[in-house]
């Protein structure tokens, strides 16, 4: 199951940047030049709806600027800013925290919430 996560989460990462190329007609570099804004990403528990705090949230590379490849890390209230191109719908990001699996996940800008299941 991670295999496939992370496969699909590859997949949508090259094809963005295969649009952003085509769509733009620029180098690969094309969303560098693009209008970004924070994004606000709350990482929760499964299993009592609890912020989750102290996780560490890493951006997928897709680009040099903004986020060559961030790590932000959760605050008491489980949620962290994140700067992201206008452009996409969506946040590609790894999540870790101890307790909890390291989950990859796509998350979407109308709803940037993800619930992590504790493992055990």
């Amino acid at each position: 199951m991670k295999k496939v996560s992370i496969i699909t989460l590859l997949l949508l990462t090259v094809g963005l940047l295969a649009w952003a190329t085509v769509k733009h007609n620029h180098s690969a570099n094309a969303l560098d030049d693009r209008k970004t804004s924070l994004v606000t990403i709350r990482i929760t528990d499964a299993d009592n709806g609890q912020p989750v705090s102290g996780a560490i949230i890493e951006t997928v590379c897709m680009g040099r600027t903004p986020y060559a490849h961030m790590s932000y890390q959760t605050n008491a209230q489980g949620s962290v800013q994140v700067a992201y191109f206008d452009a996409l719908d969506f946040i590609p990001i790894k999540i870790s925290k101890s307790g909890y699996p390291v989950v990859t996940h796509a998350v979407m800008k109308s709803n940037p919430t993800v619930s992590l299941k504790k493992v055990g």
